[in-house]
C-alpha cells in the first residue's frame, strides 16, 4: 500500500528523513481542525501570486483542496504538506496557518505518479 492509494495511512518524516507510517489519527487531526485553518495577509497575497488566482476568499480555495478525498497529505516536522490535483499546499501543523502554496512542477507530478505506480 502506497500513501497516495489511501488515507488511512500517511507519510511522515521526521528530522534525520526517515520516513515511517501513521495511521489515520494524525492525518486526520488537520482534517478534524479544518475549521481552524487560516493564513495572513501576507500569506493570502503569496498564494494569489504563486497559483495565479484571482478569487477573494484564498482560505476557502485552500481548505477545499485540503478536504478534497483526492488530498495526499503528508508531515515533516512542524508542517503539513497537502497535495492534489497540480498544487502543494504548506500548513504549519500547530497552528494551522496556511504559510504557502505552489504548483507542482510537470517533473515532480511525474516522479510522484512513478511512485504510486
Amino acid at each position: 500500500m502506497t500513501v497516495g492509494e489511501t488515507r488511512n495511512v500517511i507519510a511522515l518524516e521526521n528530522s534525520d528523513g526517515m520516513e515511517r507510517r501513521q495511521n489515520m489519527n494524525d492525518s486526520q487531526r488537520l482534517l478534524d481542525h479544518a475549521d481552524q485553518i487560516h493564513t495572513t495577509e501576507m500569506g493570502v497575497d503569496r498564494i494569489k501570486r504563486n497559483l495565479h488566482l484571482d478569487t477573494e476568499d484564498i482560505v476557502a480555495y485552500c481548505k477545499n483542496k485540503i478536504l478534497d478525498k483526492n488530498c495526499k497529505i503528508t508531515r515533516k516536522e512542524k508542517n503539513w504538506y497537502c497535495e492534489v490535483d497540480d498544487v502543494q499546499i504548506t500548513v504549519h501543523a500547530y497552528r494551522y496557518t496556511i504559510i504557502t502554496a505552489h504548483k507542482i512542477k510537470m517533473k515532480r507530478a511525474q516522479d510522484n505518479q512513478d511512485n504510486i505506480l
